[in-house]
């Protein structure tokens, strides 16, 4: 099945996020898992097809635009590669016995994603005319946490250093992850095309 194509707004063709499918029904139930191949465009005959996995819900297709992503600045891939990677490694950091070499390990690899995802965003000025915007106040607080968490874990106080890594995952990773949602931002985009 070869699916609709729509001008992206990073100039890029991609495929429409919502499509009727009554091709993926599957007997009489209404939820699927299909395979929908986008071949890119009038560049179709040049270019590989690129499968995306898709889950169909109440006869509906919905997608990844997953060929946008190259496509975006350098500074927005790593963003994205960055938090997405420090929000599997903070799951799996508070599901682990605390204490522990490989807790402390998955915690450094963490904090240093986030010092990461929290420096990539100094250069993503999109939605502000190239200034900064609202959810850039988590730049700071993502520095401070990852701050707060060294110095308590060194200084012994692990209720302090609990306190701040659990603010530094859900304030300054869940909330801003959240709000990259907003219609019209890239993760909405990248996820439900526009």
């Amino acid at each position: 099945m070869i699916c609709p194509l729509n001008s992206g707004r990073f100039g890029r063709s991609f495929a429409l996020r919502e499509r009727q499918c009554s091709d993926f029904q599957v007997g009489s139930r209404s939820k699927a898992v299909g395979l929908c191949i986008d071949t890119g465009g009038a560049a179709a005959a040049a270019s590989i097809a690129r499968p995306v996995l898709t889950a169909t819900q109440d006869n509906r297709l919905i997608m990844l635009n997953l060929q946008l992503y190259p496509d975006l600045p350098i500074a927005v891939q790593i963003h994205i590669i960055t938090a997405l990677s420090a929000l599997v490694l903070g799951i799996l950091m508070f599901s682990r016995r605390k204490g522990t070499r490989s807790h402390k390990l998955v915690g450094k690899a963490f904090l240093a994603l986030m010092l990461i995802t929290a420096t990539s965003a100094f250069f993503i000025r999109y939605i502000n005319k190239g200034q900064f915007s609202f959810i850039h106040i988590f730049i700071p607080v993502t520095f401070f946490a990852a701050w707060e968490t060294v110095h308590y874990i060194r200084k012994g106080n692990l209720k302090g250093h609990k306190r701040a890594v659990s603010g530094l995952f859900f304030g300054a990773l869940l909330i801003p992850g959240i709000l990259s949602f907003w219609p019209g931002r890239t993760m909405w985009m990248l996820v439900f095309g526009g």
